[in-house]
């Protein structure tokens, strides 16, 4: 009896979707959705700029040549066992593709927000 009440009760406050007793949790929902789609719009830019020529890394004749003062760090200690540039070219192409897949399709997919993690983490530490 109780629980019918209640059921009752919260599913009358529920107007086209929304709850109006609780609109300023709604009204904070979509603050933090603005927000990460701010951020993956950061993390392209990010992704596009460092293809640039203001990018932070080296030229790439500079960074191709580069292996031997490379010292890896923990996340990118894979990178000795493959091919210097292609390693280097995959590390870039994937932080560009993963940032702009993950602009798109963030909300529907938590395999792209992971891809989205791992690229920007292994840039950051190239």
């Amino acid at each position: 009896m109780i629980r019918t009440i209640i059921n009752t009760y919260w599913e009358s406050t529920v107007i086209n979707g929304r709850s109006f007793l609780n609109t300023q949790q709604n009204d904070k929902i979509q603050r933090a959705k603005f927000l990460m789609h701010i951020f993956y719009l950061f993390v392209l830019i990010t992704s596009i700029q460092s293809f640039g020529e203001f990018s932070q890394f080296p030229e790439w004749n500079s960074l191709v040549g580069s292996q031997h003062l490379f010292d890896p760090v923990w996340s990118v200690r894979w990178i000795h066992f493959f091919d210097w540039e292609m390693s280097v070219r995959w590390i870039l192409f994937s932080f560009f593709l993963f940032s702009f897949i993950g602009l798109l399709f963030w909300e529907r997919y938590l395999l792209v927000r992971i891809g989205v993690f791992l690229s920007t983490f292994i840039y950051i530490f190239l």
